[in-house]
């Protein structure tokens, strides 16, 4: 995990204020080099074990980043790794 790794907490008691009433979500971003690619998020209820569920999310968004720059890396490197 890199020290870079940062997530987003919403969440609303009111259904108008979020998609689903009495809901929270968690996202945090991936990159490809030092570009934002997309995000990965859980959508639950507002008791969720934030401590336990944020470290996941952190993990995979890290591996998804770790994945995608790899790809780059091969990329420049002149590799074809559709060929592997």
């Amino acid at each position: 995990m890199t020290a870079s790794a940062e997530y987003r907490l919403y969440s609303a008691k009111k259904k108008n204020d979020f998609v689903i009433g009495n809901s929270s979500m968690i996202f945090s971003k991936y990159h490809k080099g030092n570009k934002n690619a997309g995000s990965l998020g859980i959508i639950g209820p507002m008791r969720l074990n934030y401590s336990k569920i944020i470290p996941y999310i952190e993990y995979f968004t890290q591996k998804i980043t770790d994945i995608l720059s790899k790809e780059e890396t091969d990329d420049f490197a002149g590799k074809d790794t559709d060929n592997e």
